[in-house]
């Protein structure tokens, strides 16, 4: 990118431009964040796969899967590089930080920009896997928001929303002017119509990760032992019309479906393990797309 002042551009609560110096502080901050143990195992640490690395929970897992349990293995995101107009997305800036940071831990950490939804990308990290990490892979982790997925056998393309089911829902959230003031205000959502249900279990619910599954242990790259954990997030009662009982809700229902089988499948092939992991509110730009939960997260 060559050089600018970069000035805070915001549509809402949301910031359009991202700062490199910040988002290294920020990946800095939850590395030390981060307590090391005694002992890190040695350069052949277990193998892991992170899928949704750039930010939130994902990044939050890589930062500590390094520091904790030296991991070694492969970092998926999908992120814009800069522009002469645009600086990068803060996933990038974020992911070239914790580079640095595994680089300079003496971690092998490969780190892929591209579409975790695709068979191209699966494909490319079983041939890293293979290649690279002896052809296994100890753990999975999956951290995966996306509005949009574009299903590989079919083409179809789904869209995910955020709305309540049966009734609109009326909530405060925080916005700030051009001139940075923030104010409160109350927003209404309009409930779920047509096929709004389906289509954001397609995107957002257990089908993705469970073809990732179906895909490594297609190529016996799956660890005695493999384990792997969806990670997610429920809500708080504030938010619950729009979130856990809306349709993201009903996408979450099926992500935990999804665990029960992949896991009764692990401990018969390969004795493993699948969970969900339900986590904290985090400031995300994902989260960032739930009617009031700036303002939640700011209080």
């Amino acid at each position: 990118m060559t050089e600018r002042v970069l000035t805070p551009r915001n549509r809402g609560f949301l910031f359009l431009d991202s700062h490199p110096t910040g988002c290294r502080r920020l990946v800095d901050d939850m590395w030390q964040a981060c307590p090391a143990p005694a002992e890190v195992p040695a350069g052949d640490g277990p193998v892991a796969l992170v899928i949704g690395s750039s930010a939130g929970y994902g990044l939050a897992a890589t930062l500590a899967g390094l520091r904790r349990a030296g991991i070694r293995g492969i970092a998926v995101s999908f992120e814009k590089a800069p522009t002469a107009r645009r600086t990068a997305t803060a996933g990038w800036y974020r992911t070239a930080a914790t580079a640095g940071i595994a680089r300079a831990a003496g971690r092998d950490l490969v780190f892929l920009n591209g579409d975790a939804f695709s068979d191209a990308m699966k494909d490319q990290v079983a041939e890293l896997l293979e290649r690279r990490f002896g052809g296994r892979l100890d753990y999975l982790v999956y951290s995966v928001a996306a509005p949009r997925r574009t299903d590989p056998d079919t083409g179809a393309a789904y869209a995910s929303v955020l709305k309540p089911i049966g009734a609109a829902n009326r909530t405060k959230t925080l916005v700030f002017d051009d001139q940075g003031a923030p104010e409160v205000r109350e927003v209404e959502t309009g409930p779920a119509e047509g096929d709004d249900v389906e289509q954001t279990v397609a995107v957002m619910g257990g089908v993705d990760w469970e073809r990732w599954i179906d895909h490594l242990a297609g190529r016996g790259l799956l660890a005695e032992g493999f384990a792997t954990a969806a990670l997610s997030y429920i809500g708080s009662p504030l938010t619950a019309a729009i979130y856990r009982q809306g349709t993201i809700g009903a996408a979450k229902a099926h992500l935990e479906a999804t665990a029960r089988t992949l896991d009764e499948r692990l401990a018969k092939t390969v004795g493993g393990r699948a969970v969900t992991s339900v986590n904290g509110a985090a400031v995300t730009q994902s989260s960032t797309a739930i009617p009031g939960i700036a303002l939640y997260t700011g209080l």
